[in-house]
C-alpha cells in the first residue's frame, strides 16, 4: 500500500516527460490549425477578390454615359492631360487629391469609355470608419464596395505588406488601382500629408504611379452643382516609374518613413497640376473680361 502511495507521489519520468511535453505539443497542434486556417481564408479572400473583377467592368460602363453627360451639363466637367497615358504600356496607379466623396466617380469619368484602364479598382476602409448616420449606413459597406471595386486596406498592422495584401495582388494580377495618398477628405481644400502605401505599392510591384488632381469641386454643395455654379477639370500628369520615384529621396532620408517621403513627393505633383489649372482658368477669365470690354 505504502509503495502504491510512493508511485503516485513519484511517477515515474517517462510519465512527467510526457506532461511536460503535452503542452508544447497541443501548443503546436494549435499552431498549425491556425495557419491552416489563415491560408484557408487567405484563399477565400483571393477567390473573392476575384470574382470581384467582373462587376466593376460592367458597373462603371453602365455608369460611364450618364455620369459623364451630367458631368458635362452641370459642371462644364473637363479632362486634360490624357496625352500622358498614351505611351504607358502598363497597368497603373493614379494617385489624387481628396476634396470630396464624389471623388471616386471622377477617374472612372474621365478616362475613355474604352479605355484599357478601365476598370479602376480602390482602396477603401473599413465599413465602420465611414459613419453610421443617414445614408453612408447603407452606401457604405463591404459588399457593395467590393462590387464596385473597392477593397479593403487593415490599418494598424505596422506593416505595409500586410495592410495593402489585397492591393498587392491587383496590381499583381494587372488591375489599375485609384487611390488618395491622404487617407481622407481635406477639411480646408489644400492637400494634406500623404501617407506612404501609394510608394509602397509602386515599389513593391512595379506599377507607376500616375499623378492626377481634380479641381473646381471642395465645398461644393448639390445647389452648385445642378445650378451650374462649378466648373471640375481634372488633370493628368507624366507618370512616375518606380525607379523615378526611387531616386527622388535619397539615402540620407532613410532615417525617416522613406515611403512616405517618397508619397510626398506624389502630391507634390499632384499640387502642381492643380496650379496650372488654377492658373489656366485664371487666364481663361480674364481674357473673358479683357474680350467683353
Amino acid at each position: 500500500m505504502n509503495s502504491r502511495r510512493d508511485s503516485d507521489q513519484h511517477p515515474k519520468p517517462a510519465t512527467v516527460l510526457a506532461a511536460i511535453q503535452a503542452p508544447n505539443t497541443v501548443r503546436a497542434k494549435t499552431l498549425a490549425e491556425t495557419r491552416a486556417d489563415i491560408q484557408e481564408r487567405d484563399c477565400r479572400e483571393v477567390v473573392l477578390a476575384r470574382s470581384h473583377y467582373i462587376t466593376p467592368f460592367f458597373i462603371q460602363k453602365i455608369l460611364w454615359i450618364p455620369v459623364r453627360l451630367l458631368f458635362h451639363v452641370c459642371a462644364g466637367f473637363k479632362v486634360e492631360g490624357l496625352e500622358n497615358l498614351h505611351d504607358l504600356k502598363t497597368n497603373a496607379i493614379f494617385a489624387a487629391n481628396h476634396c470630396s466623396e464624389l471623388d471616386v466617380v471622377f477617374l472612372p469619368a474621365a478616362l475613355p469609355f474604352w479605355s484599357r484602364f478601365s476598370p479602376v479598382f480602390y482602396v477603401n476602409r473599413a465599413q465602420g470608419m465611414y459613419g453610421k448616420n443617414g445614408f453612408r449606413r447603407f452606401l457604405y459597406n463591404n459588399s457593395l464596395f467590393a462590387i464596385a471595386g473597392g477593397h479593403q486596406y487593415y490599418p494598424g498592422l505596422k506593416d505595409y505588406e500586410k495592410s495593402l495584401i489585397n492591393h498587392i495582388r491587383l496590381l499583381k494580377d494587372g488591375k489599375n488601382l485609384y487611390v488618395f495618398p491622404e487617407g481622407g477628405i481635406t477639411p480646408d481644400g489644400e492637400i494634406k500629408h500623404a501617407h506612404g502605401g501609394v510608394a509602397y505599392l509602386s515599389l513593391r510591384t512595379l506599377t507607376p504611379i500616375v499623378p492626377m488632381s481634380i479641381s473646381g469641386h471642395f465645398g461644393m454643395t448639390p445647389a452648385d452643382f445642378f445650378l451650374g455654379r462649378r466648373r471640375i477639370t481634372v488633370r493628368f500628369g507624366r507618370p512616375i516609374f518606380p525607379q523615378e520615384l526611387k531616386s527622388q529621396i535619397h539615402a540620407d532620408r532613410l532615417a525617416d518613413n522613406i515611403y512616405k517621403a517618397q508619397a510626398e513627393a506624389v502630391m507634390g505633383r499632384v499640387k502642381e497640376l492643380i496650379v496650372q489649372v488654377e492658373t489656366k482658368t485664371s487666364m481663361n477669365v480674364h481674357s473673358s473680361i479683357y474680350a467683353e470690354k
